[in-house]
């Protein structure tokens, strides 16, 4: 059964956790499958996939959330199922996942640097994690009210877009893009040409 470890002793009767990971609220979330007989799990970590896999936590459940992993650098884990203490009868460990906690600098994406009238626009931010954006789009005659540039969360990595249209009518010239959330702002400058 591919579902159990090559165990040379034939003793490993848990069977291996198959592990998935990603990030939640900007921390990696390891997740698994229950497996019979498992009284916990225990979850190990590295910073290189071949490097040294040391134990960081002990659940009953089947997840696990790394808070002390810091933005910037990637993780490699892998999970073992427990039946009791000092038992040959634990599984093997599961096959090793990784990822990359993304650094969580505030910024702009992408934005349009020039974009002429009747074009679609889009805005592309990097903010916190699960937080609410407001972006407003200032013209020559004041801030844009067009379909798209509603307030919005970002999502569990802290992305969030917006699309929007610019006017036909809308005057040339440079103006701002300033987008507010979670205490602080940023702004950019664009120009609008016929």
């Amino acid at each position: 059964n591919s579902a159990f470890s090559a165990a040379e002793s034939g003793t490993c009767d848990l069977a291996r956790p198959d592990v998935s990971v990603k990030l939640s609220s900007g921390k990696p979330k390891l997740s698994w499958n229950a497996i019979t007989k498992a009284s916990k799990y225990y979850i190990y970590c590295a910073t290189s996939e071949n490097g040294d896999y040391v134990k960081i936590g002990t659940t009953t459940g089947t997840s696990y959330t790394d808070r002390a992993a810091e933005s910037g650098k990637t993780y490699y884990y892998k999970v073992k199922a427990i039946y009791s203490d000092n038992t040959a009868a634990n599984s093997a460990y599961s096959s090793v996942v990784k990822i990359k906690v993304e650094s969580t600098e505030v910024k702009f994406i992408s934005y349009p640097e020039t974009v002429a009238r009747n074009e679609i626009a889009t805005v592309e931010f990097q903010g916190k994690p699960n937080t609410e954006y407001a972006i407003t789009v200032y013209y020559k005659s004041g801030a844009s009210t067009a379909d798209g540039l509603e307030p919005k969360i970002s999502d569990d990595n802290g992305y969030v877009s917006w699309t929007w249209k610019v006017g036909g009518r809308t005057s040339p010239g440079t103006f701002r893009i300033v987008v507010a959330g979670g205490g602080e702002s940023k702004t950019v400058y664009f120009t609008v040409v016929e």
